[in-house]
């Protein structure tokens, strides 16, 4: 069983995936995670700007000004799960604390802010 987290978006609100043009679906809000023993990386889809329900969503790369999805900026943020203990309790209250944005600030750790012009691609490198 999974949890189920609502969460409250206004028609303004960015949303995830929304900026898709390199998979044949309109949007696409999946993280691609891969890793192994030395490094893992992210890669997702830019977000696009929210829009209200029965209008056409914005268009991608027709307008780079302030009402446009260049000026959206992307923060990641890391947060490890407690070493040994694979409980469903363990695993829940950490997908809470990455829940709303002040849980996050509060319990992650700010690793990179990705800005328009950047590929939506991570490297992190474990170290060992």
């Amino acid at each position: 069983m999974w949890p189920a987290i609502p969460l409250s978006y206004l028609e303004s609100d960015p949303f995830p995936g929304g900026y898709n043009l390199e998979f044949e679906i309109d949007i696409n809000a999946s993280i691609y995670l891969e890793y192994n023993f030395f490094e893992t990386t992210i890669k997702f889809v830019p977000a696009n700007l929210g829009y209200a329900r029965d209008t056409d969503p914005l268009l991608c790369d027709v307008k780079t000004g302030p009402g446009s999805r260049w000026r959206l900026q992307c923060d990641t943020y890391q947060l490890f799960l407690p070493e040994k203990d694979h409980t469903e309790e363990a695993l829940l209250t950490h997908l809470h604390r990455m829940a709303e944005m002040p849980q996050v600030q509060a319990n992650a750790v700010k690793m990179v802010t990705l800005t328009a012009d950047d590929k939506c691609f991570l490297l992190f490198e474990d170290k060992v």
